[in-house]
């Protein structure tokens, strides 16, 4: 499993991924081999930067091999994103369980039960294949 944990800015209509010691591009992804899955904990990365572009960061990742990505259709506040991540590498870590979509599931269900409000849960999405 590859994470990510950054803020998705667009510069100059370029998607860049910033983590805390270097930006990515999105060019520089279309490079790497991933892994099955792969998780872009960074705000609206499964928001293309122009709307004949949709899901840029996920349709890049699916094309150079991750099977489940996970991606943020809208800001996600830092309060809930990572205890969403953390539960779903728990689960998939400690196998809890089986499948992608159930681990992730499961930590939305968690983060809904702490704050009803959608907000801080519904950004995240699972694309590709869920099993």
């Amino acid at each position: 499993m590859l994470t990510v944990a950054a803020r998705a800015t667009i510069r100059g209509g370029v998607p860049i991924l910033d983590p805390p010691d270097r930006s990515l591009v999105l060019p520089e992804l279309l490079e790497w081999p991933l892994p099955p899955v792969v998780n872009l904990g960074a705000c609206r990365t499964a928001e293309g930067s122009a709307p004949a572009v949709p899901l840029e960061w996920v349709t890049v990742a699916l094309r150079r091999g991750a099977r489940s990505v996970i991606a943020a259709r809208w800001p996600v506040p830092d309060c809930s994103a990572p205890r969403i991540g953390s539960r779903f590498h728990r689960n998939l870590a400690e196998r809890r369980v089986a499948h992608v979509a159930v681990a992730f599931s499961d930590a939305v269900r968690a983060e809904r039960a702490r704050r009803d409000d959608p907000w801080f849960w519904a950004g995240l999405g699972l694309f590709g294949d869920i099993l």
